[in-house]
């Protein structure tokens, strides 16, 4: 992940580990979409999503 995301996103959410960001372009190799829910957006929005050991992601 680049450096000048992380410095903003722990400042949203306070997590100071690694972050991870899909791979977007290979997740669109196999599906035409990824679509979330209204509720899914509002209650993951701004927040920060546990991965595996110290790692997170954001929506």
């Amino acid at each position: 992940m680049s450096l000048e995301k992380r410095h903003d996103w722990w400042r949203v959410t306070g997590h100071d580990g690694t972050w991870l960001i899909p791979d977007w372009e290979a997740v669109a190799a196999d599906y035409d979409a990824a679509h979330l829910t209204a509720l899914g957006y509002l209650t993951t929005a701004g927040r920060k999503l546990a991965a595996a050991g110290r790692m997170a992601t954001r929506l």
